[in-house]
């Protein structure tokens, strides 16, 4: 039986695909305690570089510091940076506060609701792209299973861009 789930497991591995630039994040619905802080650095590396030039692949670093303003409150602020040709290049920054629902009201699932800000430049050019995200965050653990899913709409202030779905499970 544990064979047959690692050999689906293995064949739905081979043929997904997904990459991001900085991080492909999901999260869980508790904010950080009230009066406390976490400090985290996400490194980054692309498989494939981008359409236009798939050898490049530079690291990306991003700086992330969360702090619990009040009970189910919490504020991050991310600085962005790239490592290129043994070169640091800063690329820029993103707020994000969130909510959690309280645990009094008892709801079946974790519930919060996360919202991102922020600009990134390109340092090959002078384009800076600003843009936001609104992630809803619904989880759950069943027994020794943990599930987490965020229904993300991101959104770059750009002439006629969308809103784009972008699920993280």
């Amino acid at each position: 039986m544990k064979i047959g789930f690692f050999i689906i497991g293995w064949l739905v591995w081979i043929n997904t695909y997904a990459q991001e630039a900085y991080e492909i994040q999901v999260y869980a619905s508790n904010t950080m305690p009230k009066k406390s802080m976490i400090v985290e650095i996400h490194s980054n590396g692309s498989v494939v570089g981008p359409t236009i030039n798939k050898k490049f692949r530079p690291i990306h670093e991003t700086l992330e510091v969360t702090a619990g303003i009040a009970d189910n409150f919490e504020f991050g602020f991310y600085v962005f940076t790239r490592v290129h040709n043994g070169k640091v290049q800063y690329i820029g920054n993103n707020i994000r506060p969130r909510v959690m629902a309280p645990a009094k009201w008892k709801l079946p699932v974790g519930l919060s609701l996360s919202a991102e800000i922020g600009f990134e430049k390109d340092p090959d050019s002078s384009l800076t792209n600003w843009g936001m995200e609104i992630r809803p965050i619904i989880d759950k653990t069943a027994g020794k299973w943990y599930f987490s899913f965020n229904p993300n709409f991101e959104k770059v202030f750009q002439k006629k861009s969308p809103f784009e779905f972008t699920p993280h499970f």
